[in-house]
């Protein structure tokens, strides 16, 4: 079974029985995906480089890549695209 890695502030949990789709329908209007393996917490993005298509996370400073697919919905979402 696959398993999905959620990151926190605070922690990383890994959990089974959930796929990004259904993760998506539970969480908040806050959570956006930004890639075919990553979803986001818009509330905790610092910056988004369009030229390199990443974004920047708040607080962790990760950096987590926009898959082309998804720049739209991430257009919709943040006036900076």
């Amino acid at each position: 079974m696959k398993k999905i890695q959620i990151t926190t502030i605070k922690e990383t949990l890994e959990i089974t029985g959930y796929t990004i789709k259904k993760l998506l329908d539970i969480l908040p209007d806050t959570f956006i995906q930004c890639h075919r393996s990553y979803i986001v917490n818009k509330e905790y993005v610092e910056k988004i480089d369009r030229k390199q298509n990443t974004i920047k996370l708040k607080k962790t400073y990760d950096i987590i890549y926009m898959g082309e697919k998804y720049i739209d919905a991430l257009r919709g979402n943040f006036h900076i695209l």
